[in-house]
């Protein structure tokens, strides 16, 4: 179904819906969350992306590409401070090798 919408740009609930769910019946999917917000940057809804980009960094804060993600969306809406800061406590956490600096301007 989710394929379908994709195809069908004017019917967004057919693609929105099956990411809601995937993503609140099985949120340990991180792959769902990172397209679920995709999409909705896509139908130009940039806060509800961000808010699921942070749903998931909340529950998944060690996860790279949700922090790479978040990082992205915070500086798309021009929240650098927050970019900054979701890079910081992710160093902290996760201390090298296994994390480097994401953010660019840190």
């Amino acid at each position: 179904m989710y394929q379908k919408g994709l195809k069908q740009p004017h019917l967004r609930s057919k693609t929105l819906a099956p990411l809601k769910l995937i993503t609140t019946n099985n949120p340990e999917f991180i792959p769902a969350h990172l397209r679920y917000a995709e999409v909705l940057k896509k139908y130009d809804k940039p806060t509800a992306a961000l808010q699921v980009l942070q749903r998931s960094f909340n529950l998944y804060p060690g996860e790279t590409e949700l922090v790479k993600a978040k990082i992205a969306s915070e500086e798309t809406a021009k929240k650098w401070l927050e970019a900054s800061l979701t890079d910081r406590k992710y160093a902290l956490f996760y201390p090298a090798p296994r994390c480097k600096r994401i953010y660019r301007n840190s």
